[in-house]
């Protein structure tokens, strides 16, 4: 199932997505992994990297830990 998570790329904005890098870059923190300071950074102010490229706002982005 490789290339299958493609958090993101979900076409319209009447859905949701479960945003899953949020959920494993603060786990990530958490454990004290390098080099996560900017990507929670990221997550924490709607995941511009995942959603930016189709216009979608914060509201498509469901953050779970």
């Amino acid at each position: 199932a490789a290339g299958l998570y493609q958090v993101g790329s979900f076409i319209g904005d009447h859905w949701k997505e479960w945003n899953g890098r949020f959920r494993d870059d603060i786990r990530s923190f958490v454990k004290s992994d390098p080099g996560m300071v900017e990507e929670v950074a990221s997550r924490f102010f709607a995941s511009p990297d995942l959603y930016a490229l189709e216009n979608l706002g914060p509201e498509q982005s469901i953050n779970f830990v």
